[in-house]
């Protein structure tokens, strides 16, 4: 049971907090980004209401740079030095 009222008496031994999931899923959300970002896929960021792509380098695109794809263009892991997968 979720229980946003930390003081409030559910009747139940097990109480997951509101922040206590939020914190759970902010931090599962953080891991996701950083595998992510070690396997040098492009991540998604709004920026001035725009969406553009994190590049594994930190810096900026404005544009997919793998064309809205599921899979890296040919020289991407070559590009940033990171091992393809398998």
């Amino acid at each position: 049971m979720i229980e946003k009222n930390q003081t409030a008496s559910s009747g139940s031994e097990t109480v997951l907090t509101h922040d206590k999931a939020l914190s759970i899923f902010q931090s599962a959300v953080a891991d996701a980004l950083d595998e992510s970002r070690r396997k040098g896929v492009p991540i998604p960021v709004e920026i001035d209401g725009k969406t553009k792509y994190e590049l594994p380098d930190g810096s900026i695109a404005d544009s997919d740079p793998w064309l809205g794809k599921d899979t890296a263009p040919q020289g991407w892991y070559e590009r940033w030095g990171i091992a393809p997968p398998q």
